[in-house]
């Protein structure tokens, strides 16, 4: 019975978490010249029923897990980056435009952490192993599909924005998936099957961040490969990918000019002519306005996910947010320099690791962390809790959540 349940929660936050990638903020695309030009008919529909679908997706997830609740686990990390992330959030729709999805995103985390401090530490992290490993995989085969067919591309350009509403968005999971099955293949010990699956999905995902156009995403790929290829002595077979790749891009390039991929490696290559300096200019300003109670998403604009903390919380909670952010990204990179020095392979904790150092390095140039609710916001949640160092607990069963770079409890 506890195992039908866990593949039940395993499919439900995959499906949560593909219903908050596909939603998107058609909006603020559209303002900033991102709305796409073609949609999918059935990918439309999903979206306008996106909404309800992770609804329901989290309330299968969060039901079930309390169904086989195994007592309370209190784990500082997340729950602080949870109460924080809440203020802002309130403190939007208070101060900001009065967006009620602000207020809509508050129950969804406090939801979703609880789910997760009441379930067995393992079950926990196994289930979000492999409902990630199903989202990704379905995320970058359905975004290849799009691109074949012509469909994905925006107004602004040839840049590539696959399933959602802003390339930027597509670029940012598709570089995450390049994390995770950099990290699978490399460390896992599996059938050469298995293995070659990984690699070319590892090669799929890199190709959709580079098509995004993306420079953040360019360089949460290379912190994935740059963690991950390391934890293994074959390290030829991450640099084969991802040289064969590179080669291919250039290639296309050379023989199309006028290809989506040329445009998107020449605006790679260009000067930056984003309007990232303005943007952080008033997130400033918004800083100066609140400085200790933060201005929340008053200006609607987003930038660098920790001037948004400063700006949004004010500098005690927004200056506690990234503390508590970056010691976690510290201790994950601690453990995996660990496992170098020891040659371990602990794989499911060094996926959580690189995965989260990954949002680390995106989020210096997008508001990863604080922006419209989605879903690396509630990503992030589950890659705290599962690098964390458990306080105590009511568990009946003590079994040890063994973190990457944490002491076993």
């Amino acid at each position: 019975m506890n195992a039908d349940r866990t593949k039940v929660q395993i499919w439900a936050f995959a499906l949560l978490l593909f219903s908050l990638a596909v939603k998107g903020v058609q909006d603020a695309s559209a303002v900033q010249g991102y709305a796409l030009v073609s949609t999918p008919a059935a990918l439309a529909a999903f979206k306008g029923i996106s909404d309800y679908i992770a609804i329901a997706s989290l309330a299968v997830y969060a039901g079930a897990a309390f169904v086989t609740a195994n007592g309370l686990s209190l784990r500082i990390m997340p729950i602080i980056h949870v109460l924080v992330l809440c203020y802002y959030y309130l403190r939007s729709y208070h101060v900001g435009s009065g967006d009620s999805t602000n207020l809509a995103a508050v129950p969804v985390v406090l939801l979703f952490l609880a789910a997760l401090l009441l379930q067995d530490t393992n079950q926990a992290k196994e289930i979000l192993v492999k409902a990630l490993g199903i989202f990704f995989a379905t995320y970058i085969v359905l975004s290849i599909l799009l691109f074949v067919a012509g469909y994905g591309y925006t107004t602004s350009g040839a840049r590539f924005a696959g399933m959602t509403s802003h390339p930027n968005s597509h670029g940012a999971y598709a570089a995450l998936a390049a994390g995770y099955f950099s990290a699978q293949l490399i460390l896992r010990k599996r059938r050469s099957r298995s293995l070659s699956i990984s690699a070319i999905l590892l090669a799929a995902s890199i190709a959709m961040a580079m098509l995004s156009g993306s420079r953040s995403a360019v360089l949460m790929v290379l912190a994935a490969l740059g963690l991950a290829l390391p934890m293994n002595r074959k390290i030829m077979i991450g640099a084969a990918v991802l040289a064969s790749v590179l080669l291919a891009f250039f290639a296309l390039n050379l023989v199309s000019p006028d290809s989506a991929i040329s445009s998107a490696l020449n605006r790679m290559q260009a000067a930056p002519t984003d309007n990232r300096n303005e943007v952080w200019s008033v997130l400033i300003t918004d800083f100066y306005d609140y400085p200790f109670a933060g201005a929340g998403d008053r200006s609607g604009v987003s930038g660098s996910g920790y001037l948004s903390a400063l700006s949004g919380c004010g500098v005690v909670l927004g200056g506690l947010f990234i503390a508590n952010f970056l010691s976690a990204t510290a201790t994950a990179a601690i453990g995996i320099f660990k496992q170098l020095l020891s040659k371990l392979s602990d794989s499911d904790d060094a996926i959580f690791s690189v995965l989260l150092i990954q949002t680390a390095t995106g989020s210096l140039f997008e508001a990863f962390l604080f922006d419209k609710f989605g879903l690396i916001q509630l990503l992030t949640v589950g890659l705290l809790f599962a690098g964390s160092r458990r306080l105590r607990t009511g568990s009946k069963s003590r079994s040890a959540a063994k973190s990457i770079g944490a002491r076993p409890d």
